[in-house]
């Protein structure tokens, strides 16, 4: 297995969805930029909490929308947050948040340069 990390985003999904939706490229990113602050907010309120199902929750659908817009390595950290949360093993959850934390901001800045 490799420990190579996924790209903070993907290019070639990225073009892709530029080509399939033209004009609603820049609405879709602003809306997954939306949505990621308010559920980051809730991700932390739920690891701090110590509430593994909802955690799990709200990891998924994180999960589920970075990988669809590229944002793969969010995706990725938000996937290791959902197995914690499944598994109920919230020991690793805090440094895995800041992980979390870093990569959004850094996936923020990428995306926003895409619409561009």
């Amino acid at each position: 297995m490799s420990n190579e990390l996924p790209p903070i985003v993907d290019e070639i999904t990225l073009n892709e969805l530029r080509e399939l939706l033209e004009d609603g490229f820049a609405e879709l990113l602003r809306t997954y930029l939306n949505d990621l602050d308010a559920d980051s907010r809730i991700l932390e309120q739920r690891c701090m909490g110590g509430d593994a199902e909802e955690l799990r929750k709200i990891a998924h659908k994180l999960k589920s929308a970075s990988a669809s817009v590229g944002a793969k390595r969010l995706s990725a950290i938000a996937f290791e947050l959902e197995q914690m949360g499944r598994e109920d093993e919230l020991g690793g959850a805090v440094p895995a948040l800041m992980r979390f934390a870093a990569c959004a901001k850094a996936t923020r800045e990428a995306l926003k340069a895409a619409m561009d």
